[in-house]
């Protein structure tokens, strides 16, 4: 801003002249402690869910892969990404208790579950995005392709190799049975887990998103309690909007699918061949959906959160910004990314020293081996100590939690930025337009003004109460 009189640059907009510089404001909206609770409470819903469903479907032996390395514990899934920070405690080796078949084929493992941890690998935008679209993305690929060994394949001259093949050619029963436990069961398991973190999120990121929304906006901190019942007011136009474009690719799928059992006949693929181009069509629409869906869907939350519309809307919107502005999405999306690997640097070290001060501070006075045998449970000792070791591991756990949560809180405050920059850019609508937040008490009516007998305004202060006077006519 230059004065008027003498031409002296006072101040620069770097807001004005860098937009994205938004971005930045949301780290510090995700370290809110109500943001950080919001998102550490959908973490242990969503894990709750997947271990719930992971016992309904503990037949399938890749559901048992994929949730038997936590002990089906959604706790110890919700808090893993933040280590205790001690030297020796006892770390939980999920290879340990999987099956040598499952190690075989790659099912197992410490991290190959995407239900055993909620690690973002350092980057809570990009990681939070593959951990809760992972079930669904699983669900779109070939559930019934040959199982191939994980890792090199041995030479049969070997003696490892020779041991192996041994191994191979004694277990066909095995085989055939893995190879079958992951197709119908597992799909449903996968479709069911993408829609219970969509059910849970629908609240809880839909709650964090308005609240980011809206500090973004304005620049003022929200009322929490106007903020979940707006969340809770929208929660179906929240779970709707992703589900609708799925809908779309299943529609797709059967106009394929029905066609395709032509391939079982056999003059089936002769057939099928004139249809291939229609197929083809089918296709492009159905790519064009899927990756509009892969890369939009949180924008959808951010959408709703600020738009006045139905879930429809926010699809229509979301997938026009997407395919309109794909670089500037790309751009924030980086920054947005940098700033959370940031951010979850400071937060992540800050709980784990939290943690491991604690403990060392207790060292002092009840020794490293009783501090590492509380860090471990207790076990072996007397069951009121295991209590109270347990007990102490809880209190840990919380405090992990809720700093886990800015995994979460990060990501889904970072959407709603780069929404609005999105929005910005293609509909060239302000920051700061948004649905302003709802008054938590309305203000009373005013009382009605009428007219007496001689033509004089009288305010009607309604009907009276017993002993007063009738107002005059």
């Amino acid at each position: 801003m230059a004065d008027q009189h003498n031409g002296v640059l006072r101040k620069v907009a770097w807001s004005e002249i860098f937009p994205w510089l938004l971005l930045v404001r949301c780290f510090r909206i995700a370290i809110q402690p109500r943001q950080l609770l919001l998102a550490a409470a959908g973490m242990f819903l969503t894990a709750c869910a997947w271990t719930v469903l992971g016992l309904v479907f503990s037949a399938n032996l890749r559901v048992q892969a994929e949730v038997k390395p936590r002990a089906f514990c959604p706790w110890r899934a919700a808090t893993s990404p933040i280590p205790d920070w001690l030297p020796g405690p006892v770390q939980e080796s999920p290879a340990a208790d999987v099956p040598p078949l499952l190690k075989r084929h790659g099912l197992g493992g410490a991290s190959s579950g995407w239900s055993e941890p909620f690690r973002a690998a350092g980057d809570p935008l990009w990681g939070s995005w593959e951990h809760l679209s992972r079930p669904l993305r699983q669900s779109f690929q070939f559930q019934d392709r040959p199982l191939t060994k994980a890792g090199p394949q041995q030479d049969a001259a070997t003696p490892d190799g020779e041991a192996q093949a041994q191994q191979d050619a004694t277990a066909p029963d095995k085989e055939v049975e893995l190879q079958q436990s992951g197709t119908l069961s597992w799909v449903v398991f996968l479709i069911l887990s993408g829609l219970s973190a969509i059910a849970v999120w629908g609240l809880f990121g839909g709650a964090i998103t308005r609240s980011a929304v809206l500090q973004l906006a304005t620049g003022q901190s929200d009322r929490l309690g106007a903020t979940m019942r707006f969340a809770v007011s929208r929660w179906r136009a929240f779970v709707a909007a992703p589900i609708i474009p799925l809908a779309g690719v299943l529609i797709l799928v059967v106009l394929i699918g029905l066609p395709g059992l032509l391939l079982r006949l056999k003059v089936g693929v002769l057939l099928a061949a004139f249809l291939w181009p229609l197929f083809l069509v089918l296709g492009f629409f159905m790519a064009l959906i899927l990756v509009g869906l892969a890369f939009g869907w949180p924008l959808m939350w951010a959408s709703l959160s600020s738009d006045e519309g139905d879930s429809y809307e926010a699809v229509s919107n979301v997938f026009r910004y997407v395919y309109s502005r794909p670089l500037h999405y790309l751009f924030y999306a980086i920054v947005a990314a940098l700033v959370g690997a940031l951010g979850w640097l400071v937060v992540s070290h800050f709980t784990a020293g939290t943690v491991a001060a604690i403990y060392w501070a207790a060292s002092w006075g009840g020794s490293e081996a009783y501090v590492r045998g509380v860090s471990e449970g207790g076990n072996g000792w007397f069951f009121l100590d295991q209590w109270g070791a347990w007990l102490i591991r809880f209190w840990v756990g919380l405090v992990k939690l809720v700093g886990c949560g800015f995994l979460y809180s990060y990501f889904w405050s970072a959407v709603a930025g780069i929404y609005l920059l999105l929005r910005r850019d293609v509909d060239a609508t302000e920051i700061d337009d948004v649905i302003p937040e709802e008054d938590v008490e309305q203000a009373p009516p005013l009382p009605e003004v009428r007219t007496d007998g001689a033509g004089a305004p009288v305010v009607d202060e309604g009907p009276q109460g017993p002993g007063e006077p009738a107002p005059l006519a």
